[in-house]
């Protein structure tokens, strides 16, 4: 009898198999909460609820074929309204991951400042803290690729040495390539297309993610300072006249009638010097209106990011 008893206390009583079942559909609920906010693109609360009652109602369906045979209805029903349930909970676990995770996102434009220059300051990692900041600092870095590409060919070309008669008389070999000037409007219009492409990228996973409504519409003006996502830069029409411009006073100063009159362009013939102030006065007003565009970028750029900062805060 004491051997018998013994026996009894070293196997214990065993685990019901819906418990086990109940149990393990839990595990799975759990894991789906912390596995979801890495797996899952930015979706509304309304449809994290759905998946995660759906889950539950998966692994009860699984529990109840494989272990729940023999249980009663008493387990039957009520493991299926608690997984139900819990696949729910995870499912809210899962939207309030995603809405710190957007928060940290959303902060990288929260910090950034303007330079000297006019061009954003990224905070330290911003590539790191979300999806949208790690896409914006992508395009960021292309886009700086692509102007310094566009500014090192100007920069060949010595186009600088027209704007004076004394760098002229020094390097006049830029009035023999007056034909390729025209060809920069070619890396300005690959330039903004690109541009437009990746701003278009940027705005569709903007709007795309559970950041609050505001926080979308700053972002937005950030990365679209100038115009609307995926549009091209308005500026290009007066890049173009500016290229225009230097391309006609390049074949001006070449006909050589110009002379150095105290460091300003004198000219011999009347004709030249009236045109020369045709052309001047067409570059001067083209420049005028990047530089405006140029100020409604920063004015826009600002305004996102006070959105952005004043949402955050609350």
């Amino acid at each position: 009898m004491t051997e018998e008893y013994e026996d009894a206390e070293e196997v214990g009583t065993p685990v019901p198999p819906a418990l086990l079942a109940l149990l393990a559909g839990l595990a799975v609920l759990v894991g789906f909460t912390l596995a979801a906010p890495y797996l899952l693109p930015p979706v509304s609360l309304t449809v994290l609820l759905g998946i995660g009652a759906a889950l539950g109602a998966l692994c009860w369906v699984i529990g109840a074929a494989v272990a729940m045979r023999n249980a009663g209805p008493v387990w039957i029903f009520g493991s299926l309204i608690v997984l139900i349930a819990a696949g729910a909970l995870a499912g809210f676990g899962v939207s309030r991951l995603l809405n710190a995770g957007s928060t940290r996102d959303a902060s990288a434009f929260a910090e950034m400042e303007l330079g000297p220059d006019g061009k954003p300051v990224l905070p330290r990692g911003a590539d790191a803290r979300g999806p949208i900041s790690k896409l914006y600092v992508t395009a960021f870095n292309e886009a700086t690729a692509d102007r310094r590409d566009y500014e090192n060919a100007v920069g060949a070309m010595q186009l600088g040495t027209l704007s004076s008669p004394y760098l002229l008389e020094q390097a006049p070999q830029v009035l023999e390539h007056c034909g390729e000037i025209g060809a920069l409007k070619e890396k300005v219009a690959a330039n903004a297309d690109r541009q437009a492409k990746r701003t278009a990228e940027l705005a569709q996973t903007v709007n795309a993610s559970n950041l609050p409504d505001t926080v979308k519409d700053g972002i937005i003006l950030m990365i679209a300072p100038t115009g609307e996502p995926g549009e091209p830069d308005p500026a290009i029409t007066s890049q173009n006249a500016v290229l225009d411009g230097t391309q006609a006073l390049c074949e001006l100063l070449a006909k050589k009638s110009w002379r150095n009159d105290d460091a300003r362009f004198g000219f011999t013939n009347p004709a030249d010097w009236a045109r020369f102030r045709e052309i001047d006065a067409q570059r001067k007003a083209a420049a005028s209106d990047i530089a405006a565009l140029d100020r409604k970028a920063t004015t826009r750029f600002t305004e996102g990011r006070e959105m952005v900062r004043d949402a955050l805060s609350r």
